[in-house]
């Protein structure tokens, strides 16, 4: 067996986790880096010499962040790099498994944890079990704009415990922000830029501790729906 090749199969087998809302590394740059290690593990008929250069790389990584469109989690990346690649790297034994969670693509998975069935919006309370209810409404001729309709009528379950969640405060928030800034535009398409603007900037803190919160994937996919409904009013 090729001397390099449970480095290069720890390397290709890892997943990590799409970072939604939040800001993450840029999916395109970390998969370039990690192509870019093994094609030097691969490249050269020194192992040793080919491990250090790698190690030497991995130590000097850094990648761009951004919130959207599609990221990856900088916890799962930073700690495959550390705790995993890097060890692996420098004392030529790979560890057995890279750090699992979602699939090295674009597409965001799901969170474990259960739903209570409690829904929360702000302003409101109603029950809820299928996540971020309806879907945005199609006559953009209707008095109200349909997308505050949306934002003013989401509902998100409730998190149990240890399941991923964000705070209420802070989803409401981000949401009332919103709502205001469309109304409050002098027309629909400046209340969407300035809406889209809002969401990327937002930020919310996302963790499994036990408060008053929604479920965080709910939030995460009603979110990007509502960034790539503004993204295509440009």
């Amino acid at each position: 067996m090729n001397a390099a090749e449970p480095l290069v199969s720890l390397i290709q087998e890892a997943r990590f986790t799409t970072a939604r809302f939040r800001p993450g590394y840029r999916t395109a740059d970390v998969d370039d880096f990690l192509d870019e290690i093994v094609t030097l593990l691969q490249g050269t008929a020194d192992p040793r010499r080919s491990r250090e250069d790698a190690a030497v790389r991995v130590r000097e990584a850094a990648f761009a962040t951004e919130t959207f469109p599609h990221t990856y989690d900088m916890q799962d990346v930073d700690a495959f790099l550390e705790e995993v690649l890097l060890p692996a790297l420098t004392d030529h034994h790979p560890h057995p498994a890279a750090p699992a969670s979602e699939d090295r693509t674009l597409t965001a998975g799901s969170e474990d944890g259960q739903v209570n069935g409690t829904a929360h919006a702000p302003g409101a309370s109603k029950t809820s079990t299928q996540g971020w209810e309806a879907s945005f409404p199609e006559d953009e001729d209707r008095v109200e704009d349909p997308l505050i309709a949306q934002l003013r009528g989401a509902r998100f379950p409730t998190a149990s415990r240890f399941t991923v969640n964000y705070p209420v405060g802070e989803v409401d928030s981000l949401l009332d922000e919103m709502i205001a800034t469309l109304e409050g535009a002098s027309d629909r398409t400046s209340g969407r830029r300035e809406a889209r603007a809002v969401l990327v900037r937002g930020s919310l803190d996302r963790s499994r501790k036990a408060r008053d919160s929604y479920r965080a994937e709910d939030v995460d996919m009603f979110l990007l729906e509502v960034y790539n409904r503004l993204q295509g009013s440009r």
